[in-house]
């Protein structure tokens, strides 16, 4: 009987142990997150946009043109997270890509530049226009020997939601076929 006590409080110690270090070790990470958050909080703001745009629920004049055929509608979007996911896509705040972008920054303006030709975002640009309007535009790309992806993605947010969109872009490749898009929202109110 003295034996399974003194087993017993050896796996509790451990377990309590281990469960001190795992919570610091949380700590830690999440401190070291936020370090890397070094660059434009696009998931932040993306997330705040289309919170508040789904909010408000406006009627979008959206504009699709895909290998010539074009398509004008006047619509409500149904959900604004998938409508600007492509933007998401390039959030440059992950830890594998700390230090990985050249930064130039004033009043006006930030510009994140890819130094490498391996990172698919390569170019974001973020301009102040005024205290409650913000512009974006990301050029991103996808090459290798099978296959080659561009998009020019363009976002204009005035008090927080969005005052219109564009997403430019073509894909090529050995077994798929060619394909150019050009997607336009404008916000009617």
């Amino acid at each position: 009987m003295k034996n399974l006590h003194i087993t017993r409080t050896f796996f509790t110690s451990i377990f309590l142990g281990t469960l001190c270090v795992l919570t610091q070790c949380t700590q830690t990470t999440q401190e070291n997150i936020a370090e890397y958050k070094q660059y434009f909080d696009l998931q932040k703001f993306i997330v705040k946009v289309t919170k508040n745009t789904q909010t408000k629920n406006p009627l979008v004049k959206k504009t699709i043109i895909e290998d010539e055929e074009s398509i004008t509608k006047e619509l409500h979007i149904k959900s604004w997270d998938n409508e600007l996911r492509l933007f998401l896509e390039n959030n440059l705040n992950k830890p594998s890509l700390f230090g990985e972008y050249e930064t130039s920054k004033n009043d006006k303006e930030e510009v994140y530049t890819a130094k490498k030709k391996s990172l698919h975002t390569r170019k974001f640009r973020l301009q102040h226009i005024s205290p409650t309007q913000k512009n974006i535009e990301i050029v991103y790309e996808d090459n290798n020997y099978l296959y080659r992806a561009q998009r020019i993605l363009k976002i204009e947010v005035e008090n927080d939601q969005v005052k219109n969109y564009h997403i430019k872009g073509s894909q090529t490749g050995i077994w798929i076929a060619d394909r150019y898009y050009d997607i336009k929202g404008e916000v009617l109110k």
